[in-house]
């Protein structure tokens, strides 16, 4: 791919300190926050692990909404770039995609049904 084309994957979060400032607090409340859990546990003498997963689910929901989004768009990304792949040069794409010759020779028709 050329270089208009790559991929900020993985450094998004990187792009602003503005975000990463935002990240950074949303691990830290989350941490704090299961960590509070487990002492007010040991101060009771119980041992709760159903609350310790419900309060780590509470204070990483964002994260979770941002993880699923970002998971759709790589989703969309990918197949955009699969159709645009079979397009533009369908036997390459399916030499790459290691298709049998005798499906391929029968067109995107035949190769998707064995999908």
């Amino acid at each position: 791919p050329d270089e208009a084309e790559e991929s900020l994957r993985g450094i998004e979060q990187l792009l602003t300190r503005d975000i990463m400032s935002k990240r950074y607090k949303e691990k830290s409340d989350l941490t704090k926050a299961v960590l509070d859990e487990q002492t007010s546990q040991r101060e009771k003498g119980i041992t709760d692990p159903d609350c310790l997963a419900l309060v780590s689910s509470y204070h990483s929901f964002y994260a979770r909404v941002r993880a699923t989004m970002m998971g759709k768009f790589d989703e969309a990304a990918a197949e955009a770039q699969s159709e645009k792949c079979c397009n533009e040069n369908f036997t390459v794409c399916c030499k790459q995609l290691n298709i049998d010759p005798l499906i391929r020779a029968k067109g995107k028709n035949a190769i998707y049904d064995q999908l």
